[in-house]
């Protein structure tokens, strides 16, 4: 908890130091004139205080604007350059590279040499990120050429760095190591702690992929340890995810959530979108590996979705094999299969050893579980080959070996450092020494020149001695080192020797990776021909053609098992170009080939008929359809859960199937099989769709029938026309209508009413006619014209009808029911409402009056409380009016943003056109719903009356 908090902290911290450093550049930028060239260089200071790459650009544009005006071409080089470098950080690549070769070109142009090398290196960068190495190779090397000319130590390093991680990537560990460790030299002598930091990482990354897993946490915590003083998230993002990966493959499952875990948290909280990526993946693997499959495809699906918006090849490799994990893991083998054969196909184009060693795994366990045992031969070698070819003892070795290299090299120049200092002082020491002495020599020899002439010569003597005795001891040191050179040039060669043996190695490699790429890639572009055919003779005909583009395939065949028969079904076979006649071979009968292969569930290869063909019968061949071929394959189709036939090629020639053959010959039964389930899946669902369609067009078309009848039963316009000038908008929601409308004149009174049944469609059809039936006997049957009788009438013979006191059916209706009766000098109308208002307007008034319904339905077993009865309201017109029913279909529509059109838009609506006709207004109602829609799915019956009086 202590480690967190102080983690926030220094992340505050270094927020506010950017603040304020930011502030104060812009302080100055205040007192700095725009024709000063300063001013430019403090615009770009100030673009590269900012983390977020959005607020940098704005300054760099101020700066290549003031660059273009006074015309500083030193500056406009720089700005062209930065602007390219933060559309880099926001992973926008296409403008990126348009904008740093831009910059390349200017600089160029303008011998700014530093700004090429720049621009070359953030190529490189671009390069690897979409998975082009030998490019990213190339340019690296530019930028080096370019900042050795101008002495740039500290991008030298970094650029030696950046080659190292793009031949780790490619599994080239020696070169990996020679450049990470030419990086680390430079960086330790000029004292650059990020580019110490990133190389710790590096080292890290060798020691994991040989599996010391122990020594390589230690170089990543070096690592992290070198990022946190300089605060840089991103490098502790990628440093927390290689821990993750040391503690996941040492099956320290715990450990290794928490540190794939604050590598999510941290690459979310700084928006490193490659790092959520990364992280994602490695969680998702994890929780395979414990069996907790819930939010795998979560992490999956975020991952891939990043990956593929970054265009990072070697992020969507991996992520496909993170698939075909899941679905290994959950025994869906065919999709494991395809994924994994997806990712292995990425991963050779990008020669990532790595992902190769993971895809060939995954597809080996899905072939297996599918019963294909020679393809998951294949893939389990190739895992096992690229497996060696990461655990090779010699690389391990070399990684030593340049570990300590570097460290015998510092101590090497420390100690020459030593002996140069040392053999200085001896010689000054010797010079004050011999100065005293001949000094001294000369003061005795003028005093007492005969006395000590013979002493002279004796020191001379002896000094001389001296001398021989350094001389000697010079010789015998200068032959030691000789024979030191000569022990390291004979260490040289033999290095030299072991390079060019392990040259040799990598080159067998390559080539056996390269056809195990070609095959794969061959197979997938088949298999995604073969699984597009969605019938049989077009599956046997797309077989056929591309089976003879890799192998001899004079005859084609593919038998399916046919359970009815008890027998393989030959339809469509081909000889030469030609389609063969249907035949059939009895499982009953053992004398047959293709039985013999679907009953044992074994391949069968012959490469001469006529000598191998008595290993399983007696008798002599014979050809049921054309000729009798000299080689032949027969080769069992299975799915995961049953035995689907036999495919088989056969050639007029002998000797004509070797094991590539049987190989490929296998996968595309794989494709095939696949195939074949899909057409007869497909075959399945269309019948199905026949007897539905069959089925649809018997229920509609006796809902049109039931259409018919009920607008038989409606009133005829005609007729109430004869008394009233009205409008009838009906709008049934389908086919047929749980609105309807009713009307009768009998004697000097006019009924009419808007009835609004439970449900629509065909259930409220059904309930529409029971409600026109009983409200004929109630009113022209009995002759009751109340209208609160005639509603209280209606309910109870609804609840009798429906049985309603004895069963669970509550269907009901909403009425509005009017009595129009016309006198001499007025009409009067009685309305009673079940639940539906009664709009009013009445000559000369201002606005149109609701007049409310009883809150009891018809029908129904109402709450206990609910003993409301009915009420007849009425309503005198002396000087005219108007009245208007509806069913709550027209206020309850909705439109695209889920409004309801609602009663008071509609009252609103009516008084606007109050003076119209009739008809004009039913038009202008119509229209007014219909625009109200538009695109909006009608939700009800809509029904809406207009009555003048």
């Amino acid at each position: 908890m202590k480690r967190t908090i102080l983690f926030f902290v220094l992340i505050i911290a270094c927020k506010i130091s950017i603040s304020q450093n930011t502030d104060s550049l812009k302080n100055l930028l205040t007192n700095t004139s725009k024709s000063d060239t300063n001013y430019v260089h403090i615009l770009l200071k100030i673009n590269r205080s900012f983390k977020n790459a959005d607020s940098g650009i704005i300054y760099i544009n101020k700066a290549l604007k003031n660059s273009l005006s006074t015309n500083y071409v030193k500056g406009i080089a720089e700005s062209k350059l930065e602007i390219a470098i933060r559309y880099y950080e926001l992973s926008n690549y296409d403008t990126f590279y348009v904008l740093v070769n831009e910059a390349y070109k200017y600089s160029k142009q303008n011998n700014y040499l530093k700004f090429c090398g720049d621009s070359k290196y953030y190529m490189g960068l671009y390069y690897k990120a979409i998975g082009d190495y030998a490019m990213a190779d190339s340019v690296y090397n530019q930028a080096i050429e370019f900042y050795t000319i101008v002495n740039d130590s500290a991008f030298i390093a970094t650029t030696y760095t950046s080659l190292a991680t793009i031949y780790r990537e490619q599994g080239n560990y020696e070169k990996a190591l020679e450049n990470n460790f030419k990086a680390l030299t430079i960086n330790e002598k000029i004292k650059n702690d990020k580019g110490v930091g990133m190389n710790y990482n590096n080292i890290g990354n060798i020691y994991f992929y040989q599996e010391e897993y122990e020594k390589a946490i230690d170089y990543y915590n070096r690592s992290i340890e070198i990022k946190k003083r300089r605060e840089d998230f991103v490098g502790m993002c990628f440093s927390y995810g290689n821990i993750g990966s040391c503690y996941s493959e040492m099956k320290q499952f715990d450990n290794a959530i928490l540190w794939h875990s604050k590598n999510y948290a941290l690459a979310k909280n700084i928006k490193s979108r490659k790092n959520i990526a990364i992280a994602c993946r490695e969680i998702a693997e994890i929780n395979i590996k414990i069996n907790k499959l819930d939010s795998v495809l979560e992490y999956i699906d975020e991952g891939i979705i990043i990956a593929k918006e970054l265009k990072n090849k070697d992020l969507i490799t991996s992520l496909n094999t993170r698939y075909a994990m899941y679905y290994n893991a959950i025994k869906k083998y065919n999709k494991a299969f395809i994924y994994a054969d997806s990712s292995l196909i990425l991963a050779n184009e990008l020669s990532n050893i790595i992902e190769i060693r993971s895809a060939a795994y995954e597809k080996y366990i899905a072939a297996e579980n599918l019963g294909e045992d020679k393809i998951a031969l294949i893939n389990y070698r190739l895992y096992i080959k690229m497996l060696d070819s990461l655990r090779s003892e010699e690389v391990l070795k070399k990684a030593l070996s340049k570990e300590f290299a570097y460290k015998e090299e510092k101590l090497a120049l420390e100690q020459e450092k030593k002996e140069i200092e040392h053999q200085a002082e001896v010689e000054r020491q010797k010079l004050v020494r011999n100065g005293f002495i001949i000094g001294f020599s000369l003061m005795i020899i003028l005093a007492l020149v005969i006395l000590n002439s013979y002493r002279n010569k004796k020191k001379a003597n002896m000094l001389l001695s001296q001398q021989n005795i350094e001389i000697k001891q010079q010789k015998e040191e200068i032959q030691t080192i000789n024979d030191q050179l000569i022990d390291k040039n004979e260490e040289l060669l033999q290095q030299k020797e072991e390079i060019q043996a392990q040259a040799e190695e990598l080159i067998e490699k390559n080539e056996l990776i390269e056809n195990a790429y070609n095959n794969v890639h061959l197979l997938s572009e088949i298999g995604k021909k073969i699984t597009a055919c969605l019938d049989i003779k077009t599956i046997i005909s797309t077989v056929y053609d591309n089976v003879n583009s890799i192998m001899d395939a004079s005859v084609f065949a593919i038998g399916l098992y046919n359970p009815q028969n008890n027998a393989i079904e030959f339809d469509g076979a081909k000889e030469k170009g030609q389609t063969l006649k249907f035949h059939s071979d009895s499982l009953e009968n053992q004398n047959q080939l293709s039985v013999k292969c679907y009953n044992r569930q074994k391949i069968i290869v012959i490469n001469n008929i006529f000598t191998e063909y008595n290993k399983y019968f007696d008798n002599q061949p014979d050809a049921k359809e054309g000729e009798i071929p000299n080689s032949l394959i027969y080769l069992p189709i299975n799915s995961a859960t049953k035995k689907i036939g036999v495919i088989s090629v056969q050639s007029f020639k002998i000797n004509s199937y070797t094991d590539y053959h049987i190989n490929m010959l296998q996968n595309i039964a794989i494709y095939t099989s696949i195939a074949l389930e899909n057409a007869d899946s497909f075959h399945q669902i269309n019948q199905q769709k026949e007897i539905i369609e069959l089925h649809s067009e018997a229920i509609k078309s006796s809902i049109r029938y039931a259409k018919t009848i009920q607008y038989a039963i409606l009133p005829r316009k005609e007729i109430i026309d004869l008394y009233f000038e009205n409008f009838i908008l009906f709008k049934p929601k389908d086919v047929v209508s749980g609105d309807f409308y009713w009307y009768s004149h009998i004697e000097n009174y006019h009924f009419i009413a808007d009835i609004d049944c439970t449900g629509h469609g065909v259930p409220g059809a059904f309930m529409s006619m029971i409600g026109n039936t009983l409200l004929n006997e109630i009113v022209n049957g009995k002759k009751i014209f109340n209208t609160a009788d005639i509603l209280t009438n209606l309910h109870k013979y609804v609840v009798v009808s429906l049985r309603q006191e004895t069963s669970e059916n509550n269907d009901g209706m909403d009425v509005c029911f009017c009595r129009i009766e016309k006198l001499a000098d007025k009409k009067i109308v009685h309305y009673t409402g079940a639940k539906r208002p009664l709009l009013v307007y009445k000559t000369g008034y201002t606005e149109i009056e609701t007049i409310k319904a009883n809150r009891k339905s018809i029908g129904g077993t109402q709450r206990k409380q609910n003993v409301e009865e009915y009420i007849s309201n009425e309503i005198i017109f002396d000087n005219g009016g108007a009245i208007f029913l509806s069913s709550d279909g027209y206020t309850d529509q909705n439109n695209k943003d889920r409004k309801r059109f609602g009663s008071q838009q509609l009252s609103e609506l009516i008084y606007q056109n109050i003076n119209k006709s009739m008809t004009e207004q039913g038009e202008i109602y119509n229209k007014a719903i219909e625009g109200w829609m538009h695109h909006e799915e009608q939700r009800d019956d809509i029904t809406l009356l207009g009555i003048k009086l």
